[in-house]
């Protein structure tokens, strides 16, 4: 898809929409039970030491760039 991207390249302070996830299946079912499905909106708090800060239906969550790279996003 154009314009997209691995989570762990989103801005700070941006907000980005999930297009898809990767990553085997036991990858996927978890990153969905979380909220990361497709056409969810997701909002970059920061990112600090290694971890992704985001929110994603209304709930905060810390992710380590190896998770972040397996969710891909559009602006």
């Amino acid at each position: 898809m154009p314009g997209e991207m691995p989570l762990s390249l989103a801005l700070t302070n941006s907000s980005v929409t999930v297009s898809r996830t990767r990553g085997g299946e036991a990858m996927k079912r978890h990153l969905e039970s979380i909220g990361f499905v497709p056409g969810a909106r997701v909002n970059v708090i920061t990112q600090v030491r290694g971890q992704v800060i985001v929110e994603v239906k209304g709930a905060r969550f810390g992710l380590n760039l190896q998770t972040a790279r397996n969710v891909c996003v559009t602006p």
